[in-house]
């Protein structure tokens, strides 16, 4: 899966990468609870909502029962990406069975030759992900699949919205994974759908009622940060104040057991798969913001904010656009950028507060030069900048000023 920080400025706490030591971004990498974020949507837009889902706390924990109620697990093989997150290949593991790394084109499509010739007796199934909102040769993807008698689990974690034709993203495979909490201003939550399967039996606890609260107060915090809800500023910043002082007397008492338990990983900015989240719902919070918002306004806010962020640094040295279109039926993520000499760029806009990221960023240590070129090239130069609805224009402007400040110049 494909899950960085969920929450800009926030990070695990036992992580010691270099993330860490960067300030929190000036504008919000995710998409902050607005009075504009909920609503009704008169023609909603394809996405995994059109399929049968059930909602669960991460997209992880999503690829993790997929593979479960495919009954995958010791002595199976998966065919994984070589571009990947940490959040990827944790659930193969969970489940004992090995991933097998495939190689990617520059353009992040999947090298069909290459995947097809790493296919065993003992291949159970195929990872394959929609990154950053474009789609895969997935047509392609599932011919392989049927021919060989393989599961097909879609990583819609950057594609919670797009189509490719008449059909949503996530309804080509035999399971989609969905990761909400990029798309919605929510704390936590992740889908797992399947147009051909029974989902039904997949067996779901529901969180505490310190989760929930936990999560609205988490919502409202990251949108007072960014100087959202502002007519309901005050009482809010008494009701947090309150919750602040009860929260450390918690922790205080319960140290870092408190922390640990009350919400999962995924929802605090870390990478790890844990076991005890894996079967839980997600919040009814998040639920009601899922079922709430102005989808349309996310699909083409999404869609005009991506144009106009590539229009504006194309042709700049030292970036250039991963895609340089953005075809019909793709609602994008991020905006990714292909950018020269990262290790300069990178921290300068960092400690500038510019949000970005890097997917991929983190690779296993089976991956080189050899296995997969194109794979190196794009964990070191992409960076994913945000392009949700809810960014002003203010906001964006002052993005693309401070990037193009600290671009090499001609």
């Amino acid at each position: 899966m494909t899950e960085t920080n969920a929450q800009p400025g926030v990070v695990d706490s036992n992580d010691d990468r270099p993330h860490a030591q960067y300030p929190p971004a000036s504008v919000p990498l995710t998409p902050p609870l607005t009075s504009s974020s909920l609503g009704r949507t008169t023609e909603p837009p394809p996405s995994l909502l059109d399929i049968n889902y059930i909602c669960v706390s991460a997209g992880r924990a999503a690829i993790t029962l997929a593979l479960q109620h495919a009954r995958i697990g010791e002595g199976d093989e998966v065919l994984v990406p070589a571009y990947h997150c940490e959040s990827m290949i944790a659930p193969v593991e969970h489940v004992g069975a090995t991933p097998v790394y495939y190689r990617i084109h520059a353009n992040t499509n999947v090298d069909l030759s290459d995947l097809e010739s790493r296919i065993s007796s003992r291949t159970r199934a195929i990872l394959a992900t929609h990154y950053f909102g474009f789609p895969q040769k997935i047509v392609e993807l599932r011919s392989i699949c049927d021919r060989h008698k393989l599961v097909l689990i879609e990583d819609c974690a950057h594609a919670f919205f797009g189509s490719l034709g008449d059909k949503p993203l996530g309804s080509f495979g035999d399971y989609a994974v969905g990761s909400a909490m990029k798309f919605f201003p929510m704390f936590d939550g992740g889908l797992l759908a399947s147009a051909t399967r029974d989902l039904g039996t997949i067996e779901l606890f529901q969180p505490s009622s310190a989760l929930e609260i936990k999560g609205l107060v988490s919502v409202v915090e990251y949108a007072m940060r960014y100087g959202r809800l502002k007519l309901f500023s005050v009482p809010l910043k008494i009701a947090i104040k309150t919750k602040d002082a009860i929260w450390g007397i918690a922790k205080k008492a319960m140290g870092r057991k408190l922390n640990k338990s009350l919400a999962p990983s995924s929802s605090e900015g870390g990478y790890a798969l844990e076991p005890q989240w894996i079967k839980a719902k997600m919040s009814r919070v998040s639920r009601f913001i899922l079922c709430n918002s102005k989808i349309d306004r996310i699909t083409w806010g999404r869609r005009g904010n991506y144009n106009k962020i590539v229009n504006e640094l194309s042709g700049r040295p030292g970036i250039k656009p991963l895609f340089d279109t953005l075809p019909d039926g793709v609602v994008p993520l991020v905006v990714p950028m292909i950018v020269d000499n990262p290790e300069i760029v990178f921290p300068k806009l960092k400690h500038a507060g510019v949000p970005i990221w890097r997917f991929g960023e983190y690779l296993y240590p089976e991956i080189n030069e050899e296995l997969c070129a194109n794979t190196m090239f794009l964990s070191r130069h992409v960076f994913q900048f945000p392009c949700h609805p809810e960014l002003t224009r203010a906001e964006i402007q002052w993005m693309l000023d401070t990037i193009k400040q600290h671009l090499p110049v001609n």
